[in-house]
């Protein structure tokens, strides 16, 4: 079908000898009109180390779009637009930042939380 050639297992022996007659009925390049055409890679960063200037502005971005009541999908697929990076790469960026911010949190709250505890 492609202009391949092809070997083939099945574990079910029935199974193998039903399909060999129609393998061999196809002739040689007779799919490769089928084949769909590969969309343009969007992703043209992808691989590409992100620094943390790069890191800053997506994050920045980020802000300020989730501040206008986007959600986190439809704010990762303009930041993808953007930035040329793909889903999981700016999701990583986007959770480490929360998960830091949210560390950073805990320890303001209980810091205020014994420092107030002792003052009375």
């Amino acid at each position: 079908g492609l202009n391949r050639k092809a070997c083939g297992f099945e574990l079910n022996k029935n199974a193998f000898e039903y399909q060999l007659p129609l393998v061999k009925e196809i002739k040689p390049g007779s799919l490769l009109n089928k084949l769909r055409n590969v969309p343009e890679n969007k992703f043209k960063n992808k691989g590409n180390k992100i620094d943390d200037q790069e890191k800053n502005e997506i994050l920045k971005d980020y802000l300020n779009l989730s501040d206008n009541g986007n959600s986190k999908k439809e704010i990762i697929n303009q930041l993808s637009e953007k930035y040329k990076r793909g889903y999981w790469s700016l999701t990583n960026i986007i959770d480490e930042w929360n998960l830091k911010e949210t560390v950073k949190n805990k320890n303001n709250l209980n810091k205020e939380l014994s420092y107030s505890l002792f003052q009375k």
